[in-house]
């Protein structure tokens, strides 16, 4: 169970950021008290904050929460509220919430919160463990180890003070409260989301439901396809064996063909190698004859000779050719030299005069520092003499290494001088400083022994006048707290005099026991109301039973014509509706009114089960109807795939159509089967296959033509006959000129025939490309086409029976639709004449007992149940004179209850002022009670104050005698310090004027160091260039140039003059080259017209051992050639037909895997399972999720009703027991419910108070006083009713705007309330009042035995006290 035990405020509101400040809160009762502003209401808020994390109102963001850092005076506050409770498993927790307020620049305030943590203990271990967390995460974590919700910490138990009267606050606020306290906000998100999955889950299965069509119409396709693709499986098989076969058979062609070639070629062979050999010895004639013509003179020497003679050549040249080499190579050698010196001496030039400036800047540097010296010598007289190689009259030469040695010496020992006198200098300034050091230390030990005399004695006469000022502020303090409480003897005996008085009247008045009599007579009164009620009973069940008989005769003629009423209304509906009962029951007999409800129904339940089956079959009739369409779809796209592919190959075809096209000159062939553009791809084939074999053969004709001419021309000439017929020539220069006509125009026409075969070669590849595009062109045409438009067809017909089928089955249903409809429009009418025929049967038994009750007590005949519409004249008299009778019985009774009745409320009368008495009486008591114990109060404080203005008195007294004592020492003291101050502003005085002369002394020793330090410095500095200057033997590397420079100039020259005879040499040598080259050609030409001649002797007895091939035999072969090529091209054609069946089987099992592969058609049985499953599960789901709703919905007005019944209960038993006065009996909340959107009730609530039997809206109607009253009612039962593991409860000011009764009316139920829960753990009240009555009457020892108090110290911070209750 939960409960708060410890609360610690620092930093909030006017609680001190500096110190922490704790409230215990013990069981059952937490009373705090204060005054108003004293921060009283603070801890409320702390405990608000603690537990919910929300701040009070108006507090700026928090700003106005925490104490604000202009009233500390600091640029920062920090804050802290720790609540230490235990949760609803009774384990101790801790709380923290940490804050800080800055203030910026320009009075800016800004608040941060730190942090935010929890400390639990581990339930296995034991050990405390803390947890930060964020606000949002604490704000939701705290309210549930509460067990309690948020609503109820902020609504219910911890409220502040200005939003106490929230159950009496505007209609939109309260129902937000209450919907938060009960939860509804929550619970009603949870239905509209139960709601929201529903529609969603709604809109899934109809898509699904889509779905599982779709996918449905996918696998029927699937099944299709797999079917068609092992069709073309069995094709594709069956072709690849035929295919085999004929590759064989290419195979045995093409070998007999390559034999065939084989033979053909080494026929050429031997042509072209003849033809070959006649060109050579053409060339080499020609060359011949050339070179003689050109030679110089034709030598007569053997040709061994000559050979001889150009080898001795050749190496002459050679050797030549080397020297020349050689004395080139010296010459470039010499020119890199000559450059190599040049180069150097070019860098000895620079290195020289760069050199020469150094050696004059050293000169120039030594005569610098000769100078320096001097002038250092005549600065500083100590450092005399000077040296003589020093002096400026010093006869020494800056060129003689002897004399710049010497000087340099001097020089040394010029530095040496110089830096002793430095370091005697220095020590001479160090010993100095040292002595006055010595001085001052000792002067200054005398002015600090001073110094610390005087300090003391001040010190003394300081702390004595803050003692005598402390003193004389507590003398002023208590002379006006003196003033402020004058309080005299006689006074303190007078307030005991009345105070004993007030006590005395009080214990006569309740001796006198007034109340005891008032409450008799009460009694009295009670028993007299009892008598007049049961008198007053008699009479009203006599009075009752008088007026039976005349209410009888009423009852009966109403119900007469109310009877008369429904049969009329009964027979016109069944009259004006009886054509269209006909229409719906047809050959059917028609019910009774009282039975056509029946009838009715059972019509339309039959009509609707046949408009669901004819729904179903609509259903099957569109999924079969889609599903035609799907597959006329599916047939129109391979219809189109196929009429696409035709139209590319035909595209291609339209490419290659000129090798298509038809030679002009082409004889006429047979009719062409086909048309479009591969029409004449068959002749096309054989005709560039003729004209190709016709252009080889002419081609090998013409390369051999022109041998066979120039055989003939050459056969002629020797013979005098023709070659071929042997006949004898006269002209044999014309038969020459003829042959050689014919070959000069051979080279023309084998270019034009090669040209053309090589053309006709071109256009045969383009057909064998079109091969298989031309097979598979055939088959589209003449197979697949015709095919798929026949399946198209097919389909278009399938899906238009499938449509009409669907429009049959759609035009039943709405026919049965139409009729159900008609049924259904006629059920309301049937209800209502049905309902009529029954109410008036009902009547009619009425009517008929009616009746027979009047006759049996005593009336006249009342006419028979048969007449139904109108009553004799005698049976209306008859009942009109009983019915007088029993009026004047019922007018006797009547006086009778009027005396009755005027008794008792002159006896109500009489108690209620006996009531008013008796409350009067108490009001008396309580007020005697009162002022007894108020002057007792304030006797106890009177006498309070008397004796601390006694102790006052005595320690002002001792406070001015031990000021006398202060001032007397005082002056004491101040005599004795002047000596001491004159002698140590002497001692100072002499140590200042000692510091003054030796800092002078100091000053002039350092003056004299630092001129000689300077000088030391520039020394070495003009002497280190010159010491690097020497140490870098410069002067020798400067002669050491100079020589280099010569040596380089002579080396050039020399080298100048051995490159001029090199170059002599080499022009000699290469004019003797050249004339030996020239000799050498002439021999050359002379040899290669003998070895021309010789070749040409070789070339004709070559062709005369290879003789000509036998033209006849040649032509044979190329006939055999083309046989066998023409039969394996006419293979090679069929087999491209069935490679182009082949492909297009394997491309439409490929279209039908790439299909059934499709991600739609993929797995669709397992999807389409799947998919059905899922739908059933979704159908399932929101069946449940329909349950689901209306059980909680039910559930949630359940509680409400149960919670309501509850709260109502503790809030009228509060009330009564509560409020003193008598216009309101009591008060109760009313939920008006109002159907919302999300089909449970809303509900909106007011609070009502009830005076008698009137309900009056109490907002607006009630004064402050019964407002308060009511809204504390109203927390205190809802605590009641929500609070089971949380019973902590706290009030703020519960008494505003309350008089004294219904003050202490409400102390008394809180007190009665603790009564009832003392045996409940978590039980704490926890009470905020300034109202000592009030907390006096709560207070009592059972209850708590102290209580806190909240006060306000000088400082105006809040201050927590814990005093006994009893004090």
């Amino acid at each position: 169970m939960c409960s708060v035990e410890k609360l610690l405020i620092k930093g909030i509101r006017s609680f001190s950021p500096d110190n922490d400040h704790a409230i215990v809160f013990p069981k059952p009762l937490t009373l705090i008290v204060g005054r108003n502003g004293a921060g009283k209401t603070t801890v409320i808020e702390c405990l608000k904050m603690a537990t919910t994390g929300e701040l009070p109102p108006s507090a700026r963001a928090g700003q106005a929460f925490i104490h604000d850092p202009k009233v500390a005076d600091v640029t920062e506050v920090k804050a802290q509220i720790k609540l230490r409770f235990r949760d609803v498993r009774h384990q101790p927790c801790v709380v923290t919430r940490s804050f800080q307020l800055t203030q910026k620049t320009g009075g800016k305030l800004e608040k941060k919160d730190l942090d935010q943590v929890i400390q639990t203990l581990d339930e296995k271990t034991g050990e405390r463990v803390s947890v930060s967390r964020k606000c949002a995460d604490i704000n939701a974590t705290v309210p549930d180890m509460m067990g309690v919700s948020k609503a109820i910490l902020e609504n219910v138990v911890f409220v502040h003070q200005e939003d106490s009267n929230w159950p009496l606050g505007e209609a939109a606020t309260l129902k937000k409260k209450f919907d938060e306290i009960f939860s509804a906000t929550k619970y009603t998100k949870a239905l509209e989301h139960i709601a929201k999955l529903k529609k969603e889950q709604g809109a899934k299965i109809k898509e699904f439901r889509l779905i599982k069509d779709k996918l449905k119409v996918q696998k029927d396709h699937a099944v299709k396809l797999r079917s068609r693709r092992e069709e073309n499986a069995r094709a594709a098989t069956a072709l690849g064996e035929k295919m085999a076969l004929f590759q064989k058979q290419i195979a045995a062609a093409e070998e007999a063909m390559r034999v065939g070639q084989e033979e053909i070629r080494a026929l050429r062979g031997k042509v072209e190698k003849r033809g070959q050999i006649e060109a050579r010895r053409e060339a080499i004639v020609a060359e011949t004859a050339r070179r003689r013509a050109a030679l110089d003179s034709e030598l007569t020497d053997a040709t061994d000779e000559l050979q001889n003679l150009l080898a001795q050549f050749n190496d002459t040249i050679d050797e030549t050719r080397g020297k020349v080499k050689e004395e080139e190579r010296a010459v470039h050698d010499l020119q890199l030299t000559i450059k190599a010196y040049k180069d150097k001496r070019e860098v000895a030039m620079k290195r020289h005069g760069k050199l020469s400036a150094e050696s004059e800047a050293q000169a120039r540097r030594i005569a610098d520092r000769g100078a320096f010296i001097r002038e250092l010598v005549q600065r500083h007289p100590d450092l005399k003499p000077l040296p003589q190689s020093l002096a400026a009259n010093a006869a020494l030469s800056l060129g003689n290494a002897s004399d710049i040695a010497e000087m340099t010496r001097a020089a040394n020992e010029m530095r040496e001088r110089a830096s002793v006198r430095l370091d005697a200098l220095r020590a001479a300034a160090e010993s100095l400083r040292a002595k006055h050091r010595g001085e001052d230390d000792a002067r200054g030990a005398e002015a600090d022994a001073a110094n610390r005399e005087l300090a003391a004695a001040e010190e003394s006469v300081r702390l004595r006048a803050e003692t005598r000022d402390a003193t004389r502020k507590r003398g002023e303090a208590i002379a006006d707290e003196l003033a402020a409480s004058a309080v005299s003897d006689a006074t303190l005996v007078d307030l005991t005099d009345r105070t004993d008085e007030a006590h005395r009247l009080y214990e006569e008045r309740r001796a006198a026991g007034v109340t005891v009599t008032t409450a008799d007579a009460l009694e009295a009164c009670a028993a007299t109301l009892d008598s007049l009620d049961r008198q007053l009973s008699k009479l009203r069940g006599e009075q009752d039973r008088a007026a039976v008989a005349g209410e009888n005769a009423t009852k009966v003629r109403l119900k007469r014509e109310e009877l008369f009423v429904k049969e009329e209304a009964c027979k016109t509906l069944f009259d004006s509706r009886q054509e269209r009962f006909a229409d719906v029951f047809g050959d059917q007999p028609m019910p009774a009114p009282e039975r056509v409800k029946d009838a009715l129904r059972a019509v339309a339940d039959r009509r609707a089960a046949a408009m669901e089956t004819q729904r179903g079959e609509v259903s099957n009739a569109t999924v079969a109807a889609d599903s035609a369409a799907a597959a006329r779809l599916a047939a129109h796209d391979a219809l189109g795939r196929l009429r696409a592919e035709a139209a590319e190959a035909e595209r291609k075809a339209l490419e290659d159509a000129d090798a298509l096209a038809p030679r002009d000159d082409a004889e006429e062939e047979a009719p062409v089967v086909a048309d479009g553009p591969f029409a004449g791809f068959d002749a096309a084939v054989a005709d560039v296959d003729l004209r190709l074999s016709n252009a080889d053969e002419n081609v090998a004709i013409y390369n051999n033509l022109q041998k066979v001419y120039t055989s003939f021309a050459d056969r002629a000439e020797d013979t005098h006959q023709c070659p071929v017929c042997h006949h004898g020539l006269d002209a044999i220069d014309v038969f020459k000129e003829q042959m050689q006509t014919k070959c000069a125009a051979l080279p023309g026409l084998l270019a034009t025939t090669l040209a053309e075969a090589e053309v006709l070669r071109g256009k045969r590849a383009r057909l064998q490309r079109l091969a298989p595009i031309a097979a598979r062109h055939a088959t589209l045409v003449t197979r697949l086409i015709p095919e798929a438009s026949t399946a198209l067809v097919s389909a278009e017909t399938a899906e238009t029976g499938a449509r009409a089928a669907a429009s049959a089955a759609t035009l039943a249903f709405e026919t049965i639709a139409a009729d159900h409809a008609s049924a259904s429009a006629l059920v309301e009418d049937a209800d209502a004449v049905t309902r009529l025929a029954l109410e008036a049967e009902a009547l009619r038994a009425v009517v008929m007992s009616l009746d027979k009750s009047f006759t049996g007590n005593g009336g006249g005949g009342v006419g028979g149940t048969q007449q139904s519409v109108a009553m004799t004249g005698a049976t209306q008299q008859t009942m009109g004179t009983q019915f007088a009778g029993a009026a004047r019985s019922v007018s006797a009774i009547g006086a009778d209850i009027e005396q009755c009745e005027s008794k008792r409320l002159a006896t109500e009368r009489e108690r209620d002022l006996l009531h008013k008495k008796n409350a009067r009486l108490e009001q008396e008591l309580l007020g005697l009670e009162r002022n007894a114990r108020d002057l007792r109060e304030e006797k106890t404080r009177v006498t309070a104050v008397f004796e601390k203005r006694t102790a006052l008195k005595r320690e002002l007294a001792e406070i001015q005698n031990a000021d006398k004592s202060a001032e007397a020492e005082a002056a004491r003291l101040e005599a004795e310090r002047a000596p001491r101050r004159a002698a140590r502003d002497s001692l100072a005085r002499e140590r200042d004027a000692a510091r003054n002369t030796s800092r002078a002394l100091e000053q002039t020793s350092d003056t004299l160091v630092r001129d000689l330090q300077r000088d030391v410095d520039a020394f070495e500095s003009s002497e280190r260039p010159i010491a690097e200057y020497i140490s870098g033997g410069k002067a020798e590397e400067l002669a050491a140039v100079v020589v280099e420079y010569r040596v380089l100039g002579e080396k050039v020259v020399t080298c100048e003059e051995t490159l001029a005879t090199h170059e002599d040499k080499r022009r000699r040598a290469h004019d003797l080259v050249q004339s030996r080259e020239k000799h050498k050609r002439s021999l050359e030409d002379n040899l290669a017209v003998r070895a021309g001649q010789a070749e040409e002797a070789r070339l004709v007895a070559e062709l005369d051992a290879n003789a000509a091939p036998d033209p006849e035999h040649f032509q044979q072969l190329e006939r055999k050639q083309r046989g066998k090529a023409s039969k394996r091209d006419e293979l090679r054609m069929s087999c491209a037909e069935m490679q182009g069946r082949f492909s297009n089987h394997n491309e439409s099992m490929q279209e039908c895997a790439r299909e059934l592969n499709d991600p739609s058609l993929k797995d669709v049985d397992k999807t389409l399972s799947r998919q059905v499953l899922e739908l059933k599960t979704f159908e399932m789901t929101s069946s449940d999720l329909d349950r689901y709703h209306s059980a909680l919905d039910r559930a949630l007005m359940a509680f409400h009703a149960s919670k309501m019944s509850d709260i109502n209960k503790v809030v009228k038993e509060l009330w009564q027991r509560t409020y003193r006065g008598q216009d309101i009996d009591f008060i109760q909340i009313r939920s008006d419910g109002v159907p919302g959107a999300t089909g449970r009730s809303n509900y909106n609530y007011r609070v009502c108070m009830v005076v008698g039997d009137a309900e009056l809206e109490m907002r607006g109607r009630c004064s402050a006083g019964q407002k308060v009253l009511a809204c504390l009612i109203i927390r205190l039962a809802l605590a009641e009713t929500f609070c089971l593991n949380c019973g902590i409860l706290a009030l703020d000011e519960p008494t505003t705007n309350l008089d004294a009764p219904n003050s202490d009316a409400l102390a008394r139920s809180l007190v009665d309330i603790m009564h009832t829960r003392r045996d409940q753990d978590n039980f704490q009240l926890i009470v905020i009042t300034h109202d000592m009555r009030f907390a006096q009457v709560l207070g009592q020892r059972e209850h708590a035995d102290y209580y806190w108090r909240i006060t306000k110290d000088e400082h105006q911070h809040s201050h927590i006290e814990c005093e006994n209750i009893y004090e």
